[in-house]
């Protein structure tokens, strides 16, 4: 994309991990090289929101929302994303 890469780069990584925490499979799993990522994300349009478990709690979903946001700029910066989980406590323990 030519855009750069930002702290919202973070946010997605955070959002891979939030889906691993709440018993999804690991997103991209099986991808080797930064072209298999590529042709996941941006030519298949894998989303990775779709991989989150479904016993994941809504308190979880809405916590991180938006983690996963095709335009960087939609994306929560970090601590909107910290903000959001201390306000739904309810999905971790």
């Amino acid at each position: 994309l030519g855009l750069g890469v930002t702290d919202k780069v973070d946010v997605w990584a955070m959002g891979c991990i939030f889906v691993e925490i709440f018993g999804g499979p690991i997103p991209y799993e099986g991808c080797t090289t930064i072209q298999e990522l590529k042709q996941m994300v941006l030519v298949q349009g894998v989303d990775p929101s779709a991989f989150f478990s479904r016993a994941t709690p809504q308190a979880a979903l809405r916590a991180s929302a938006g983690c996963f946001a095709r335009d960087p700029a939609q994306r929560p910066t970090a601590a909107e994303l910290a903000g959001r989980f201390r306000a739904e406590r309810t999905c971790v323990a």
